[in-house]
């Protein structure tokens, strides 16, 4: 736990382990994950990067959130969507992901 203007915050064990490890995080970056374990603090698993670097790693592994798709779902998802009302959530809760997952997966934002 550290302490903000004498205040306690609670940090992840990412985090810690790269402060610990290698210095304080620079201002406009996060500690990525390789392996897509936010629970992993192995260092060799963990890189820094920006916010837009995150959601391109994302989309490059099919990830939304904590969950990842495979290609073949993404394709079934862009098959199946013909933009009814409700459907996002319908997809949402048949793949096991968000509906802004499903919105990004048609919108073609991941699965390229």
């Amino acid at each position: 736990m550290t302490y903000v203007d004498g205040r306690q915050k609670l940090m992840v064990a990412h985090r810690v382990a790269w402060i610990v490890s290698r210095g304080p995080i620079p201002d406009g970056l996060f500690v990525l994950h390789k392996c897509d374990n936010r629970a992993c603090v192995r260092l060799s698993h963990l890189f820094l990067g920006t916010k837009s670097d995150n959601n391109k790693d994302m989309a490059k592994k099919f990830r939304c959130g904590l969950s990842k798709l495979t290609k073949d779902q993404v394709r079934l998802i862009r098959r199946a969507y013909k933009g009814k009302r409700g459907e996002l959530q319908t997809l949402a809760k048949q793949y096991g992901v968000t509906r802004q997952c499903i919105w990004y997966t048609i919108n073609k934002r991941i699965g390229g």
